[in-house]
């Protein structure tokens, strides 16, 4: 996650700097993701004060959670500054923060987790994979879609008849209250 964040963040800072956009190649993908609170309308609790996350989560199951994920992002800004800082040397602290944290922000929306097996053959590993377009689907535990990975790509099928209004979903983990607990943000 630190990696796929740390390079996201980068791609974005150097982006911002370039006069023709289009030659950007992940541009238009960049402009679709939140880079700080309510922006296209998302939020996060990686954008809110600690304030907001007392008041608002501080009897929950969640609060928790959201303070661990806000540890977790403190530490990788403070990390992602000595790596970044070289690369995109006119970017300040603060820029820098700004897109580290809407970077994880987009990982931990967006990001796909995904059983692989190691090159020895012998145990399974755990890789996040940003993939756009996929990662605007919507959860649902009644899928109207079906994705299928290969090597190099991944194909998106639809399940049966969607009408052009309708929207598209995806099961990306079954709700079972032994698997994802009621306050990991899931509504049920």
């Amino acid at each position: 996650m630190l990696l796929l964040s740390g390079f996201i963040a980068k791609e974005y800072l150097l982006s911002k700097r370039i006069k023709d956009k289009t030659s950007v190649k992940h541009w238009p993908y960049l402009q679709s993701i939140p880079w700080i609170k309510n922006q296209l309308g998302q939020d996060h609790v990686i954008f809110w004060s600690q304030e907001e996350v007392d008041s608002l989560l501080g009897e929950s199951l969640a609060y928790n959670d959201a303070l661990m994920i806000r540890k977790t992002v403190d530490s990788a800004i403070t990390l992602m500054k000595d790596v970044i800082h070289p690369i995109v040397q006119d970017a300040d602290d603060e820029e820098i923060e700004e897109a580290v944290k809407g970077a994880f922000v987009i990982c931990l929306s967006r990001s796909f987790a995904e059983e692989v097996e190691s090159d020895d053959g012998t145990t399974v590993e755990i890789e996040n994979a940003l993939l756009p377009l996929l990662d605007v689907l919507q959860h649902s535990n009644s899928p109207n879609t079906s994705l299928e990975s290969y090597d190099d790509y991944i194909l998106l099928r639809a399940r049966g008849d969607i009408s052009a209004d309708k929207e598209l979903f995806h099961c990306y983990q079954e709700e079972r209250d032994d698997v994802i607990p009621k306050h990991k943000f899931f509504t049920r």
